[in-house]
């Protein structure tokens, strides 16, 4: 058995009892008083947790090597912002519907596929993004 381990056990034992006596002190002295009690320890307690808490990260000091940055890249990378405009993936289907509903042309491929596919004729199992054109 360990050092750690004695004191970590001693202080669980003595948590349990203090609060078993806490709990007796305050069966004892009726409902008004043990709220007043109880509202009273509360504050008291959290003032302490709050002292501790300070003097540990003020006992730690500097807190490490600072800031670490993940997000890096090597090799050739090329990264295309859009901005204002429209970006478009793959060859447009000039039979499908513009953004705003009117056609702007119509496809001359055979088939009953769902005409613009919004990967470049590849398809979402026919759906495309904005749901299916069929009506």
């Amino acid at each position: 058995m360990t050092r750690r381990w004695l004191w970590a056990s001693m202080t669980m034992v003595g948590c349990g009892l203090l609060l078993t006596g806490w709990i007796v002190f305050l069966t004892r002295n009726g409902l008004d008083r043990a709220d007043k009690l109880s509202s009273v320890a509360g504050v008291l307690v959290a003032v302490v947790l709050g002292v501790v808490g300070v003097l540990i990260s003020l006992r730690a000091g500097g807190g490490g090597p600072g800031p670490v940055q993940i997000n890096t890249a090597s090799g050739n990378a090329t990264m295309y912002t859009v901005q204002g405009g429209d970006l478009k993936i793959g060859d447009p289907d000039p039979g499908g519907p513009d953004i705003d509903g009117s056609e702007i042309g119509r496809s001359d491929r055979g088939g009953s596929g769902s005409g613009r596919s919004g990967l470049g004729g590849s398809g979402l199992g026919g759906s495309g993004f904005g749901g299916s054109d069929e009506a």
